[in-house]
């Protein structure tokens, strides 16, 4: 029995020796070397090797780093000895040995030839042992056997240039989907590497070309546009072949499609690179479950070096992990750990989530971590994927104060939540809102079940409304709880309260309050809780405390208060104890606490709220240790005082208890705002002060026309009484009629004054623009200048060296210039005593080619004014002393007739005076350039009015003879009527055409004026439509005239009658009918 098991051992034995050189036969070609080496002992077998090598492992006495080295220095180029060193550190082959990896490394030898050397584990049983496997990458074997058919070659010319590309049928298949051999121009081959890749590849023909090695290899990848016209990663593998003259004739390979496997790492090294600045282990972990170390980083320090050698030892994901868990997860967490990590589930979680973290407890040496072994898909086409642990106690520690805060705001929520209804968490500005919480039974609790359906809390809050508002309410309640309206409010504010009244719920709750906290806020979100509760029984509290104020007020003088007025009228309403300086609030914002210091809050709320300059008048107001004494005979005391944000409030704080000395103990504090009424009180006092000021105005215009009405009416008297006395003194009563006459000219020019006035301080400037003269406009105002200078032994004196004048015609308002010179050269006459000067010039400056600054001056050596009189002088009835109306026989309106005249005229006036010496006045008043004009004097002058006839309407008989007499001297047929209706009727039965002219007075019996002319122009005939009427009336208000043209009349005279003016406004009459 025991020689048969010898015989088959021994046949065992002879079989493997037959298998092992079998093995030999068929890798001696291809392989150089294979040895098996001992970690542990440094010693190795060869299975293959060359003589020189086993020499030099005699000479190094059998140590395999020893002989590595001899063959090192004696066969390996120094461009690889790097390569050689590396490989033998024996932790680093470990390594990557242990995470399940090969180690593939190439070097060239001395004489070119380039060898492949793959490490590999030789046996799962011991990890010590590994196998070494040379390749000679330049033998043919090599190099067709193991990469394939796709075979190429690249012909060059005479001058040693690439000129054509050829592909065998594999190639041609692989590359342009082809049946045949390929010949392309090797120009095309550039076009179709993608651009990128060009210069790599020149490089590589330029290294073959340089060298022409014909033992060399040469290796390269690059993208070539494949039959689709996409890129693809190419590995191209070739030799030089040269001729008898050493010059390259072609280069022969090989092409690799390596596209699959190049995308892979690319797309690996991008992912795991990005995770290594983070994780201190990355782990790849294959589609079969092995597992591959890609990344160890300086704080892998925090992970267990066993751990990580157990991980690659057992190389595979599931045994690693449960190795891992039962070593280094803390019990708790182990269970869980494990279900969570299964492969399974991870590559479940990757799939949805693409990246899928597990944070567990990690114990080590006795110390305990928070590590996080995050998953992460590479790839939807494999089921690779990376693991990357890292610590992450911060992480976690965060986390559990998160945790603390929110469970602190759930136990806050849950507190709450017995006071109220329905809480929700809102994001304002997207209106994503979260149920928090919600009672059984309630409003929300019926809509709420549809919450999936609202596109977001505002039309949740419109469903609400619709179903539980009154219709009435509806709009206020869906404008409070708007985005527009909530983002508004929470700009300035953190919390938010508002109240409203629904349809009586199930529990019969009809009142509910809303607060709105705000939780966080930045640029983009804005996150509030909303809370409702019913607050049916505070409503109930509120009145019942409405009740006990009313029944404190009642004590007071504000006893007829009740609590609802109060609680409309005040702001705010506080209880006082001012024995212990403690308040407490009955109403009022809830900023203020409920109850508290007195004095202390009433101080804070003093300095934020009130704005300054009021500060301390309420300090000294509202303090407590004061405020007993000045109660002590009054009921209330109160203060007025004006809030940081301009609005008004009233402090009044009333007396609620004495004691029995009749010290006051309690109070009650009222805040009201009195913003209105405070507005309505200024208006009040500003219109009443508005009033006084024009009262003072109108008495001292009425003081002013009694005085100024009087003075030559008495003259007047007194003149007539004199010439009734002596009635053939006919000196005398020439010497009385020209008196009278200055008396009238004096109240005509006074009622002229005051019309004037009236006009504009009304804004009424009838005349229009016209073209005039103003040289002549100037002598005819000098004219008369000279003459009232004459009357008082005056000198007036045309300074015409002082000014320059180019042009004469101008376009503008020559009445309104001739009354404004006529009232300043007036003035200088009446305020320059006998014997002194007056001085006028006027001189032109032109602004552009079509308008002039014309400026006037006059100057006086008259009585002067004072220069604070200079600052009223153009007031109206301004007069520097009660002498003057008298000496001067002033009014007072001059002035400020000329300066209404100058500013509608767009000019300036402005005077230079001294009290004694003269004044000087000053005008500057723009014109447009004019055109020469015809003298419409002489153009009226020519219209005779001999032989026409004149209807007159006239009440009063001495007007209608002075009227008569004026007519009828220069020759027009005069017919009378008594009023309005005679005259309509004389009008009526007369012949078409008999009368020329109606002269109307406005002021008559049966008809007035205005309605008789409105009858005349209605009549049906053709010279009612025609006729003129002019108005004779003492009304010479603007009103008056509008009216007058209004009624249909032509033009308007003022009483009393000016012949001149009469005739000449007949003649301008008489002219429009020729023009029309």
């Amino acid at each position: 029995m025991y020689q048969y098991e010898e015989v088959i051992l021994m046949n065992q034995l002879l079989q493997e020796k037959r298998d092992a050189e079998q093995f030999l036969r068929l890798i001696a070609p291809k392989y150089t070397a294979v040895f098996i080496v001992d970690r542990n002992t440094g010693t190795f077998r060869d299975v293959l090797a060359d003589e020189t090598f086993r020499n030099y492992v005699k000479d190094s006495k059998g140590s395999f780093l020893d002989a590595m080295q001899l063959y090192r220095d004696h066969f390996v180029a120094c461009d690889y000895k790097e390569v050689i060193d590396r490989v033998l550190d024996y932790d680093y082959v470990y390594n990557i040995l242990a995470s399940g990896n090969q180690v593939n490394v190439t070097y060239r030898k001395k004489d070119g030839t380039l060898i492949r050397l793959k490490i590999d584990r030789y046996s799962d049983n011991d990890e010590n042992l590994s196998i070494w496997v040379y390749t000679n990458e330049d033998s043919e074997d090599a190099l067709y056997g193991e990469l394939g058919e796709a075979r190429y070659r690249v012909q060059f010319d005479d001058n040693e240039r690439p000129v054509e590309f050829i592909g065998n049928e594999s190639l041609s298949e692989m590359l342009y989907g082809f049946k045949d051999e390929t010949h392309i121009p090797f120009s095309m081959l550039w076009q179709h590497m993608h651009p990128q890749d060009i210069d790599l590849v020149k490089e590589e023909f330029k290294n073959i070309h340089d060298s022409k090695d014909p033992t060399a290899t040469y290796e390269v990848e690059y993208r070539l546009q494949n039959k689709e016209k996409q890129y693809r990663w190419y590995r191209a593998i070739g030799k030089p072949v040269l001729n008898e003259k050493g010059k390259i004739v072609s280069v022969c390979g090989f092409f690799i499609d390596i596209h699959k496997h190049k995308e892979k790492n690319l797309l690996q090294q991008r992912f795991i690179s990005g995770l290594t600045h983070e994780y201190v282990t990355v782990w790849m972990i294959n589609h079969d479950l092995t597992v591959e170390l890609c990344q160890q980083s300086k704080k892998g320090d925090h992970i267990a070096q066993e751990a990580i050698e157990k991980f690659a030892k057992i190389n595979n994901y599931q045994k690693s992990m449960e190795d891992y868990a039962l070593h280094y997860v803390r019990e708790e967490d182990r269970e869980e750990f494990l279900k969570r990590v299964d492969y399974r589930v991870v590559r479940e979680q990757i799939k949805k989530e693409k990246v899928y973290p597990v944070v567990f407890q990690r114990e080590y040496n006795g110390v305990v971590d928070y590590f996080q072994a995050c998953f992460a898909q590479i790839s939807e086409e494999t089921d690779d994927f990376v693991l990357g642990f890292k610590m992450v106690n911060d992480i976690v520690q965060q986390e559990k104060e998160r945790n603390d805060r929110l469970e602190e705001e759930k136990q806050i929520l849950e507190s709450l939540s017995s006071d109220f209804t329905a809480i929700y968490y809102l994001e304002v500005n997207s209106g994503k809102f979260e149920p928090v919480h919600i009672r059984d039974k309630s409003n929300a609790s019926e809509l709420i079940k549809k919450y999936l359906e609202y596109k977001d809390f505002y039309e949740y809050a419109y469903q609400y409304a619709m179903h539980y508002i009154p219709k009435e309410e509806q709009p206020e309640f869906l404008w409070w709880f708007s985005r527009d309206n909530l983002k508004n409010l929470l700009k300035t504010q953190a919390s938010l309260t508002q109240h409203y009244h629904s349809h009586p719920n199930a529990q019969n709750h009809q009142y509910f309050e809303t607060k709105v906290v705000k939780v966080s806020e930045d640029e983009e979100s804005c996150h509030v809780l909303l809370g409702f509760r019913y607050i049916d029984d505070i409503i109930e509290k509120e009145k019942a405390t409405q009740k006990r104020l009313q029944n404190a007020l009642e004590e007071t003088k504000k006893s007829n208060e009740t609590i609802s007025t109060i609680a409309k009228s005040y702001s705010s309403i506080y209880q006082l104890d001012l024995e212990t300086d403690t308040y407490e609030r009955i109403s009022g914002s809830d900023i203020i606490p409920k109850t508290g210091c007195a004095s202390e809050k009433m101080f804070d709320v003093c300095e934020q709220n009130v704005a300054p300059e009021y500060r301390n008048i309420i300090h000294q107001f509202a303090n407590i240790e004061t405020l007993a004494s000045r109660l002590e005979k009054e009921e209330d005391v109160l203060a007025e005082y004006r809030m940081a944000d301009g609005n008004w409030h009233k402090l009044r704080i009333i007396v609620r208890k004495r004691d029995a000395n009749g010290k006051a103990v309690q109070a009650i504090a009222t805040i009201r705002t009195i913003s209105e009424t405070k507005r309505k009180e200024l208006n009040l006092f500003f219109e009443a002060e508005q009033a006084k000021r024009e009262a003072k105005i109108k008495t001292r215009f009425l003081q002013s026309m009694s005085h100024d009405m009087r003075t030559p009416l008495n003259g007047i008297a007194g003149m007539l009484h004199i010439a009734d006395q002596n009635p053939k003194d006919l000196e005398l009563q020439k010497s009385t009629r020209n008196k009278i006459h200055q008396s009238l000219d004096y109240l005509i020019s006074l009622v002229n004054d005051v019309l004037d006035m009236n006009d504009l301080e009304s804004d009424h400037f009838s005349e229009e623009e016209v073209d005039f003269d103003v040289t002549k406009l100037l002598e005819n105002m000098n004219i008369d200048a000279q003459q009232l200078a004459q009357e008082k032994n005056i000198q007036y004196i045309l300074d015409w060296y002082e000014g320059q004048l180019s042009h004469s015609q101008f376009r503008g308002y020559p009445i309104y210039l001739s009354r404004i010179l006529s009232i300043i050269v007036q003035n200088a006459v009446k305020f320059t005593p006998e014997n002194g000067e007056i001085h006028v010039w006027m001189n032109e400056k032109c602004l552009d080619d079509s308008t002039s600054l014309l400026e006037f001056r006059c100057k006086d050596n008259g009585i002067g004014m004072s220069q604070d009189f200079i600052k009223h002088a153009f007031d109206l009835f301004a007069q520097e002393d009660s002498s003057s109306r008298s000496t001067y026989q002033g009014t007072g309106l001059g002035l400020p007739i000329a300066k209404k005249l100058v500013e509608h005229m767009h000019g300036e006036i402005h005077l230079e005076s001294e009290k004694g010496v003269g004044t000087t006045v000053s005008i500057q008043i723009p014109f447009k350039l004019g055109k020469p004009v015809e003298n419409t004097n002489n153009r009226n002058q020519q219209i005779s009015l001999e032989g026409l006839c004149a209807l007159v309407a006239e009440d009063n008989d001495l007007n209608m003879e002075i009227v008569e007499y004026m007519l009828e001297r220069n020759g027009i047929q005069v017919v009378c009527a008594k009023d309005g209706q005679e005259v309509i009727d004389l009008f009526e039965k007369s012949e078409e055409n008999k009368f020329d002219f109606i002269l109307m007075d406005i002021m008559m019996p049966k008809i007035n004026g205005l309605d008789a002319t409105r009858k005349i122009r209605a009549l049906k005939r053709l010279d009612a439509k025609t006729v003129p009427i002019i108005a004779m009336s003492a009304n010479a208000f603007v009103e008056d005239i509008m009216n007058s043209k209004i009624a249909g009349m032509n033009i308007h005279l003022a009483k009393p009658l000016d012949e001149t003016k009469l005739i000449n406004a007949l003649k301008q009459c008489k002219k429009d009918e020729r023009v029309n």
